[in-house]
């Protein structure tokens, strides 16, 4: 036992050549994945600005109705039946003897 003094360390590290390249590999993955999260964000904000421009230019076009306007009846359709289907999904999912149960 140690003295009241000193502690006994929690553990031990021990630098070697694998724990560095561990390292270093962590340290790299870590950066590959935030630059992905930044590069997916940009993407889609850069999507989003084209989105916008070409609703914007659409709606100035002569003889063009407002794209927001155009055809609801499809929308609320896939509202609707999107709902009913997941539901239904689900409650086949549910019975015994449903495949992946």
């Amino acid at each position: 036992m140690a003295d009241q003094g000193t502690q006994a360390p929690r553990f031990e590290v021990r630098l070697t050549a694998d724990t560095h390249w561990g390292w270093i590999r962590t340290r790299l993955s870590v950066e590959r994945t935030l630059m992905s999260w930044v590069r997916t964000s940009v993407s889609l904000i850069g999507f989003g600005f084209t989105i916008v421009q070409f609703f914007e230019r659409f709606n100035n076009m002569e003889g063009v109705s407002p794209a927001h306007h155009a055809r609801p009846g499809p929308v609320r359709a896939a509202r609707v039946l999107t709902p009913c289907r997941y539901f239904q999904s689900r409650r086949e999912r549910s019975r015994p003897g449903a495949a992946g149960t």
